[in-house]
């Protein structure tokens, strides 16, 4: 009968070694197990905004969803789980400060806010939203952080199908905080023609191919005295210390062109191109647009106050701050440069809107959507209310609120922010007592 075999033995330095590398594999599993995916750089095709996000992403081939710059499709790990995600890179040229741009609605839906950040000195602001449909809530979150450079406002819009608020915070923050915007790599003036010709006239920068120079350089002296008005009423420094552009235009299809291409309104005859920050002026309108009370020239002197507006706020605001601000310039500008006397004619327009005007705060949230076919109409109803809140001896209190909505906006970026301001006041008394103010002009 052969003997049993014998056990191998194994010496015990080499079970020392054995165990060491069973143990540095294990440490290596769980480690490559534990690692987060690896990162795609998601960068625009004109390489200006760029964005690290973890995992497989796949550019989107329709683009023209948001205007975006470029879009992704891709996941994100929301709590341990596989989620669908959207990446959109959109250049918000309306605008050069981020706080400003994320706050205006992105689409018809509406949105409840969950979450904003300003981050001050950083230039950047974040905001999070939950989508909403017929009072519904959508099955998604949007993160949005926009990021200043070149004078403009990039956004990074991130779509998570996720309704776990603190699951997908967790999950976007590195991707937004990877964010990136080159400066330099992009601009927001168009070039100067071949043939048209410059000149600086009271603080702007004239454009234009008008053989008669004098007639471009008059529209920059009509529209100074808006904007000097205006600077005055607001006080302190525009967001945007730039020289302010006005194109004009000689040729009528090129300005039509011009305009409309840039998303403007060309059947008048000067527009504020907020996509370039130019007032485009029309000079051939002078003579055939309705000159009666000097429309032409308010219409000028409207779209500089926008500019302006524009540039002290940081974008485009509200609509009932810069409707009613450019209206209050430019009717102003026309009664000798005094806001608090205006001429008779705008005393009738004025009293007539006043006697039908809503309260405040029904006026805060209005979007050009809500007044579609009646701008004119409600212009003058919030200019009744500039006028009176600016020059109202009775109403201390709102003074100092309106006053206080102007610097808030001015040093924070954010209409939601500035509009606490007013909550405090009794809506209807002081609907009352614009009345009365409106009532004793003269």
């Amino acid at each position: 009968m052969s003997p049993a075999p014998r056990p191998r033995l194994i010496p015990e330095a080499a079970i020392g070694h054995y165990t060491l590398g069973m143990r540095l594999w294990g440490f290596l599993l769980l480690a490559l197990c534990a690692a987060p995916a690896a990162a795609d750089t998601l960068a625009e095709p004109s390489g200006v905004v760029a964005v690290e996000a973890p995992g497989e992403w796949k550019e989107r081939e329709d683009k023209s969803f948001w205007r975006a710059m470029a879009s992704w499709d891709g996941r994100l790990e929301v709590a341990g789980t596989s989620t669908w995600a959207q990446v959109f890179v959109q250049r918000r040229a309306r605008f050069s400060r981020a706080a400003l741009a994320i706050e205006q609605p992105y689409m018809a839906t509406d949105e409840i806010v969950l979450h904003g950040e300003r981050r001050v000195g950083e230039h950047f602001a974040e905001i999070a939203t939950r989508p909403q449909k017929d009072g519904e809530d959508r099955g998604w979150l949007e993160w949005r952080r926009g990021v200043e450079a070149n004078g403009l406002v990039y956004v990074v819009t991130l779509l998570v199908g996720s309704t776990d608020v603190a699951a997908v915070r967790d999950a976007v923050r590195p991707v937004l905080d990877s964010v990136a915007a080159a400066e330099g790599a992009d601009a927001l003036l168009p070039a100067v023609r071949d043939g048209w010709w410059t000149r600086e006239v009271e603080g702007f920068l004239v454009v234009s191919d008008a053989k008669q120079k004098a007639r471009a350089m008059a529209v920059a002296r009509k529209a100074a005295i808006a904007r000097r008005l205006l600077a005055k009423a607001l006080g302190g420094e525009p967001y945007v210390v730039t020289t302010p552009v006005i194109w004009a235009f000689a040729d009528s299809v090129s300005y039509d062109t011009f305009v409309t291409k840039a998303g403007g309104d060309a059947r008048l005859p000067a527009e504020y191109v907020a996509d370039h920050g130019i007032v485009a002026v029309e000079l051939a309108r002078e003579e055939s647009y309705d000159t009666v009370d000097g429309v032409y020239w308010d219409v000028i002197r409207r779209q500089a106050a926008y500019q302006y507006v524009c540039e002290y706020f940081g974008g485009v605001t509200p609509v009932w701050l810069r409707l009613g601000l450019s209206y209050y310039a430019a009717i102003g500008a026309e009664s000798g440069g005094r806001g608090d006397k205006p001429r008779t004619w705008y005393i009738d327009r004025g009293r007539g809107a006043a006697a039908v005007a809503r309260p405040l705060d029904e006026l805060l949230p209005l979007r050009f959507a809500d007044i579609a076919g009646e701008i004119d109409e409600v212009a003058y109803e919030l200019w009744a209310w500039h006028s009176f809140l600016r020059h109202t001896r009775s109403q201390k209190a709102a003074r100092a609120a309106y006053g206080a909505y102007v610097s808030v906006l001015r040093e924070s970026g954010s209409p939601a922010a500035a509009a606490r301001a007013f909550e405090s006041l009794d809506q209807d008394a002081l609907l009352a007592a614009m009345h009365k103010f409106a009532a004793r002009w003269r």
